[in-house]
């Protein structure tokens, strides 16, 4: 399309690209991504589990893509799905935290486990000590320094200051975002201005993805 409006600059705003879950048990139906949440907010069922949650996906995808709105989607997370009762967030970042405050006000008994010795490390110093406060006090269980080792139809399977442990839950869900250099690329010489804002170049909170597009559109 793009070849064929020939047009003098593009902006890609396409958002990050969701890195793979390098572990055994990661195309399990317990796992979400970024895609799969990201697909019911747009209409489109998540494809996995067993035929009652497929058809209540379905349904629920039907709702919120014609009657969208803050409200319906907080009436909607009460349900067992896309997230079940017992959720592990991976990632500890702004986002995972974000979910996971979100998910347990929504009922749900939630666990973040983070690679780093850190949650909330990319959360500015004025919001994080609330963050970690709310959570707290919600009852997120928060794990660091964690690696990830399996994922199973009942959980994840992790090591922890170098001893195995099991952590019980029937979502799993995959936050992190990476770059998405993949449209850029393939554009590259092929139109006379190409700007790439957002997550797709660099990963960031709102204000950095605001600032990345008032800059281009100055440019422009």
């Amino acid at each position: 399309m793009i070849e064929q409006m020939r047009p003098d600059v593009v902006v890609l705003a396409v958002g990050g690209a969701v890195p793979p879950l390098n572990v055994p048990g990661a195309d399990r139906s317990i796992v979400l991504d970024r895609e799969n949440v990201e697909g019911l907010l747009g209409g489109r069922p998540v494809r996995k589990n067993g035929l009652g949650m497929r058809v209540l996906s379905y349904f629920a995808s039907v709702l919120v893509k014609y009657f969208y709105n803050p409200s319906v989607l907080r009436w909607l997370l009460r349900f067992h799905f896309p997230f079940k009762k017992n959720v592990v967030i991976l990632g500890g970042n702004y986002g995972g935290c974000e979910l996971a405050e979100t998910l347990v006000n929504r009922g749900k008994e939630v666990t973040i486990i983070e690679e780093s010795g850190r949650i909330g490390a990319d959360i500015g110093i004025i919001h994080r000590w609330l963050f970690m406060k709310n959570l707290r006090e919600a009852g997120v269980r928060m794990v660091t320094d964690v690696k990830l080792l399996e994922v199973t139809n009942k959980g994840v399977k992790i090591s922890l200051a170098g001893s195995p442990q099991f952590i019980q839950a029937d979502t799993v869900i995959k936050v992190g975002i990476t770059t998405n250099a993949k449209l850029s690329q393939e554009l590259e010489g092929k139109v006379p201005f190409l700007y790439s804002i957002g997550d797709c170049k660099e990963q960031g909170m709102f204000l950095e993805a605001v600032a990345s597009g008032f800059l281009a559109g100055q440019k422009i």
